[in-house]
């Protein structure tokens, strides 16, 4: 359920808390949590970066205009300039296609 989701990447959270402090091992993961945006009903929709710290560089990602109401510039995640990116999109009803109909 969503509520169990959430307690568990609060539980997440927690584990990795400092996710920018100097790791023991770049094989270390690099984990950071951030609220993109909220649902219409007023639930969190997340973004979540997992890597190991690898690569990563001291420049953060960009706010975006719109986007991450609770974050400030010093609290986005570290740029990995030479890491693809893999994104994983979920959602309820597994028929519907990422698009809108006017």
């Amino acid at each position: 359920s969503y509520t169990t989701l959430q307690n568990e990447l609060t539980e997440l959270d927690s584990q990795f808390s400092s996710t920018t402090a100097i790791p023991v091992s770049p094989d270390d993961i690099y984990y950071k949590r951030e609220l993109l945006t909220e649902s219409c009903d007023g639930r969190r929709i997340d973004l979540i970066t997992i890597t190991s710290h690898e690569g990563a560089s001291n420049e953060l990602e960009p706010l975006l205009s719109g986007l991450f109401p609770d974050s400030q510039a010093n609290t986005r995640p570290n740029v990995f300039p030479k890491k693809e990116i893999v994104f994983i999109s979920s959602r309820v009803h597994s028929g519907e296609v990422p698009a809108q109909h006017a």
